[in-house]
């Protein structure tokens, strides 16, 4: 319920607010969106700053989810969070994607993580699957500027 109220926040802000729209003008091309008047810095410095917000109230929720805390209790979340971010349709060097393709490729990640589970494929087979997924969809995206 948290993780919905706080996706239809961050699709209404990013898509309705003069604020989203600078984050995506300086993830397009930061030196255009200097010259047009915003202050990249500060919008930059924000963006990573409710990004640290966010990590850690995941943390918290990790935490709570799994009853342990150690150093590493979320890397193995972290390939499955960049493939998922790809798979959505967001480009690597930014200024391309979006929240709701983010959420659809969460949702495949999810479902391909489960039928590996299913068929009984190890975790480290998962992990090199979502690499391969990964490396594929950069190929792909790859050749596809170099088309335009």
């Amino acid at each position: 319920v948290i993780w919905a109220v706080m996706a239809a926040v961050t699709i209404v802000l990013l898509r309705n607010t003069p604020y989203g729209r600078k984050i995506y003008s300086v993830g397009t091309n930061e030196q255009a969106a200097r010259f047009s008047g915003i202050h990249t810095g500060r919008v930059t410095f924000s963006v990573y700053l409710i990004s640290a917000v966010i990590a850690a109230v995941s943390g918290f929720f990790l935490v709570g989810y799994t009853g342990t805390s150690f150093l590493d209790v979320g890397t193995s979340y972290n390939t499955k969070t960049i493939a998922a971010v790809i798979i959505g349709g967001t480009a690597i060097t930014g200024g391309k994607g979006g929240y709701i393709g983010t959420i659809a490729g969460a949702i495949i990640m999810t479902i391909l993580d489960d039928f590996l589970t299913i068929v009984n494929i190890p975790e480290a087979g998962r992990q090199i699957m979502q690499g391969v997924i990964i490396v594929l969809l950069v190929l792909i995206y790859s050749r596809e500027k170099h088309k335009k």
